[in-house]
């Protein structure tokens, strides 16, 4: 990525999707875009038992654990970076991959298969703690893709609607070693490429051998642009002073689930989903 001028929180853009950057660009003000695009949905499995066995171990377990998390992300999504992909959200240990432009069902298949021959490669650890397999599942799905910017401490972006509650749904069916696509995706994508019907998608074959796809660059960094907006504000302050090192602390943690996005925007449409997503966020 080539950045020319990146406003006042360098250290921050790492953290803002590629996205977001381009929608500040085209769309500076819109609160919501449907895009065109396939998303790859990505667990990882074997980093909670392996950090409850590092855990034990204090400090240098927890700086193990790291690098453990990051050396495979870093593996995986190279990957999915060779063929265009874009990090969307991390979510524990899960990933969620955008990809656009020519050939993107083709290209997000062909990451789902490489990802998972790489983990292959890369999944089997020796810790301080002892032996640690990862494994990774995977869904997949092609469609228009509601995407939002809302909220106001910052901007936070969020997938929602029918076509996200099915990429969802295609990884929830698949089990460690498979990656699903959905059947609309999978009308896309070579015969070849496919196996069984499995649930509510279709296996794609992770012997096979898709093409990589054409070279898709990755945009360049708009002069002028503050990630900051696009950082929540606690993150923003732990990074912006520098960070922390790795510990395993005692913490609680709430997770908030919410329903009805799939029928709003199928019966209101995007617009309305965006209001009701930015006060719910805001």
């Amino acid at each position: 990525m080539t950045v020319d001028t990146i406003g006042p929180a360098p250290n921050l853009l790492p953290y803002v999707p590629r996205l977001a950057v381009d929608w500040t660009h085209d769309a500076a003000d819109a609160r919501w875009q449907v895009v065109d695009g396939s998303l790859l949905f990505v667990d990882v499995s074997g980093f909670t038992k392996m950090s409850e066995r590092l855990a034990r171990h204090g400090k240098v377990g927890a700086e193990e654990v790291a690098e453990v998390i990051g050396s495979c992300f870093t593996e995986l999504l190279a990957v999915a970076y060779e063929r265009g992909g874009s990090l969307l959200k991390f979510g524990g240990d899960a990933l969620l991959l955008m990809f656009t432009g020519a050939a993107h069902p083709m290209r997000a298949a062909g990451a789902g298969i490489g990802m998972q021959r790489r983990m292959a490669q890369v999944g089997r650890l020796e810790t301080t703690a002892g032996r640690v397999t990862l494994r990774m599942s995977a869904g997949m799905h092609s469609g228009e893709l509601g995407c939002f910017l809302v909220g106001e401490s910052h901007r936070e972006l969020l997938l929602a609607g029918p076509a996200i509650t099915t990429t969802v749904s295609m990884e929830g069916a698949a089990s460690a070693g498979q990656v699903i696509a959905s059947p609309a995706m999978a009308a896309a994508l070579p015969a070849a490429l496919l196996g069984e019907p499995l649930g509510p998608g279709i296996r794609v074959r992770r012997t096979a051998t898709p093409p990589l796809g054409e070279n898709v660059a990755e945009p360049l960094v708009r002069p002028a642009f503050d990630p900051a907006p696009f950082v929540s504000t606690s993150l923003r302050n732990h990074l912006t002073a520098g960070g922390g090192e790795p510990e395993h602390r005692q913490a609680t943690v709430a997770f908030l689930h919410f329903d009805g996005t799939d029928e709003l925007y199928e019966h209101e449409g995007p617009a309305a989903l965006a209001a009701a997503l930015d006060e719910l966020v805001t």
